[in-house]
């Protein structure tokens, strides 16, 4: 009950989500019964959010940010959108999982992964990748489904990975080659291609791991998760409040 300041029973919260659909009604509506707190929300990507809250700046419309990278909720605190608030929690947090300023806190962390067709591997004789330049392996040609960095945190964690990893010059050239070799479709989420890999559509998909094991391991679609031997980045999940 982070958020709870402010708010009294009956009243209403307005909230924008990064979270998927299934996951904000969980949480939000414990929310509702913990704290009686009616909680009006809309579902977008983390990007789309950002550019909702901007566009909204003169005339606010939500009062919090729900989940979604810290990225964007960095992005959103240096164009001064957000509101600095420092909780009331019985616990130390630590520097990394919070801004200086408190403009917002994280409250999960998620790691890159990728999400491959176990039917699709044993037909075409092939190990699941693990690596980065596996992806660049003929057999997956036209083949892997992942989120539109501009959209989704998910692609935007993965994209600033490589950079962290190998340096920009050389991403911008190993991404022109995935783009161009790999890629089958650019999503606007970046938990659909978890979907689309576990009914057959596309044989390998880009997501964070919580995510491919709650919407595809546990969901019982033939697949498997794997990880690049080389590193992956992780998001820290934010949460923040709309100035």
């Amino acid at each position: 009950s982070v958020f709870v300041t402010g708010l009294t029973a009956g009243k209403v919260l307005h909230m924008y989500t990064a979270f998927d659909a299934d996951q904000a009604k969980y949480y939000i509506d414990e929310y509702e019964k913990e704290t009686g707190i009616n909680v009006e929300w809309v579902r977008m990507s983390s990007g789309e959010v950002l550019a909702r809250i901007q566009a909204e700046a003169a005339n606010p419309q939500a009062s919090v940010f729900y989940a979604g990278s810290n990225t964007s909720h960095i992005n959103a605190a240096s164009k001064g959108l957000l509101e600095p608030y420092k909780p009331n929690i019985d616990f130390e947090l630590s520097e990394l999982l919070h801004a200086k300023d408190w403009a917002w806190t994280g409250f999960y962390t998620g790691a890159i992964g990728f999400v491959s067709n176990k039917n699709f591997l044993e037909e075409h004789n092939l190990e699941a990748p693990t690596s980065w330049s596996h992806l660049l392996n003929p057999a997956f040609e036209k083949n892997i489904a992942m989120a539109y960095p501009y959209t989704s945190s998910t692609a935007y964690t993965t994209y600033a990975t490589l950079i962290q990893m190998i340096g920009l010059e050389k991403t911008l050239d190993w991404w022109e080659e995935f783009d161009r070799h790999s890629i089958f479709q650019y999503t606007k989420s970046g938990t659909a291609c978890i979907a689309m890999v576990g009914l057959g559509e596309v044989a390998v998909g880009i997501a964070f791991s919580h995510d491919i094991l709650a919407k595809g391991i546990n969901r019982g679609y033939p697949v498997v998760m794997t990880f690049p031997l080389e590193g992956t980045g992780y998001e820290v999940g934010g949460l923040s409040l709309i100035k």
